[in-house]
């Protein structure tokens, strides 16, 4: 009977051992400062990583903007006399100069391309869109994104013809008022 109660005193104390490290190690704060830094620093990085992909998103996004915007302007430019058919034939070859600024992984995707004659003036609209390939995105299961744009320019011929007709008058008023020595 000796031997059983011998082993009920080890098993004892063992518990006690175990129990007063358990309590020195909870009474201990040193290395906390590290265990509370790991687990901030989870999100923190997860928080930084998600803006920089918001960073560069938004850049692609002002890059297929100005791919639009030079696509609108350059159907508007010129001879007000030329067929719609050239007008878009110089969007299209401004939307292709300008894909060389891009991702070769994202497709662009021309979603409208109107040209629309209002009396004497010429109305373009011009759609693009593209999707866009996150890198941090599937970190929130979101890793690919479409981002899509437009631009829409109107020519005013009527100013046009005006600022032609004061810029040949040449009075000191409309020399100030318009840059006449560049265009007209």
């Amino acid at each position: 009977m000796m031997t059983g109660r011998s082993s009920i005193s080890k098993i004892l104390t063992k518990r006690l051992l175990v129990s007063s490290n358990l309590k020195s190690f909870a009474d201990d704060s040193r290395g906390v400062a590290a265990i509370v830094f790991v687990i901030l620093a989870i999100p923190l990085i997860l928080v930084i990583a998600l803006g920089l992909e918001y960073a560069q998103s938004k850049t692609y996004q002002e890059k297929l903007q100005t791919i639009a915007d030079n696509a609108s302007l350059a159907a508007i430019r010129g001879n007000p006399n030329i067929s719609p058919q050239q007008r878009q034939d110089a969007a299209i070859a401004s939307i292709k100069g300008g894909f060389a600024t891009l991702d070769k992984n994202n497709p662009v995707t021309v979603t409208k391309l109107a040209i629309v004659p209002v009396n004497l003036d010429i109305e373009v609209t011009v759609g693009i869109q593209s999707p866009y390939k996150m890198s941090f995105g599937s970190l929130v299961n979101m890793d690919k994104m479409t981002i899509k744009v437009s631009s829409t320019r109107k020519t005013n011929r009527a100013m046009e013809e005006q600022i032609r007709h004061d810029c040949h008058i040449g009075s000191l008023e409309t020399l100030k008022k318009y840059d006449c020595s560049s265009q007209y």
